[in-house]
């Protein structure tokens, strides 16, 4: 699980699926201000990684490519059904 912070300190969590070669699948679990609504999943590749922000913390930096959709919260429920069923969304971006 990993937390990303922007500059407005608005956040959106992510975990990962790592596969071969880390490689893999990454789907947004949650997040806070502008992205408290965002559906998001897709694939990443890594390209190396960065040095700790902090003892004990782990950076990695990785190509994210996906879909992502700001969305009302019933909504989001059912992309979260789709996406088990292999569908993805594509969206409009999220509010700023």
């Amino acid at each position: 699980m990993c937390t990303n912070v922007d500059a407005d300190g608005d956040k959106w969590m992510e975990r990962f699926e790592t596969g071969a070669e880390m490689t893999g699948k990454w789907v947004a679990t949650g997040g806070t201000g502008k992205y408290e609504e965002l559906a998001a999943s897709g694939n990443y590749a890594s390209v190396g990684e960065t040095p700790p922000a902090a003892p004990g913390a782990y950076n990695k930096c990785n190509r994210n490519t996906g879909t992502y959709a700001c969305v009302e919260r019933a909504e989001r429920r059912a992309l979260s059904r789709a996406r088990r069923g292999r569908v993805s969304a594509t969206g409009q971006g999220c509010p700023t």
